[in-house]
């Protein structure tokens, strides 16, 4: 799969809960959601720093995507914490997703969107017909 998506330039969204770490260093990049929040998006290989700038760090002989999986889990959080500076106090999904947009690797998404976005008016402002059609609501 990872062949096709790189020789196609596709893309595939899969949803998995817990994978083998096989499989997990298959992917590129990383959508982790819990309790409908974005928590991280982005390359497979930061998914870690980001958690580390939280406090949170991957112990020896634990797979990445178990991590990721209780990392969020109220009942599981406190043994990864890691930050001797700070005790320990539960950090919840939502405050992460709110750290996540706030980190370089939510700004970095948020750019990339937003480059996309003006990116898709400047083509429609090349066809002004089709662009009248969407304003309207019309195809």
């Amino acid at each position: 799969m990872r062949n096709f998506v790189h020789l196609m330039e596709a893309t595939v969204l899969m949803g998995l809960l817990q994978p083998a770490p096989e499989t997990y260093e298959l992917f590129d990049d990383i959508m982790l959601l819990s309790e409908g929040y974005m928590v991280y998006q982005g390359p497979r290989g930061k998914v870690l720093e980001f958690f580390e700038s939280l406090g949170f760090k991957l112990p020896p002989r634990k797979g990445v995507a178990d991590f990721l999986q209780e990392v969020t889990s109220k009942k599981d959080q406190a043994q990864y914490w890691a930050d001797p500076s700070k005790p320990y106090m539960f950090i919840p999904v939502s405050e992460m997703a709110i750290a996540f947009k706030n980190s370089r690797f939510g700004k970095s998404l948020e750019s990339t969107l937003v480059n996309h976005i003006i990116n898709l008016k400047a083509i429609l402002q090349l066809c002004p017909k089709r662009n009248m059609l969407h304003q309207d609501g019309s195809f």
